[in-house]
């Protein structure tokens, strides 16, 4: 997800990006935060905690 993520930022044409530069700043924040979540859930499950 985050490799898709930086290969489409890097292989844009940087007019491109500029020109959407919010909607492609949106992207990357909606990847980075799904990617926390998956990575949080698969390390550090809520269950796991002792009570």
């Amino acid at each position: 997800m985050l490799g898709q993520i930086r290969s489409q930022l890097e292989y844009r044409p940087i007019m491109d990006l500029l020109n959407d530069l919010s909607n492609q700043m949106d992207i990357v924040q909606e990847a980075t935060s799904t990617a926390f979540e998956v990575i949080g859930d698969r390390y550090l499950p809520i269950s796991a905690v002792p009570t």
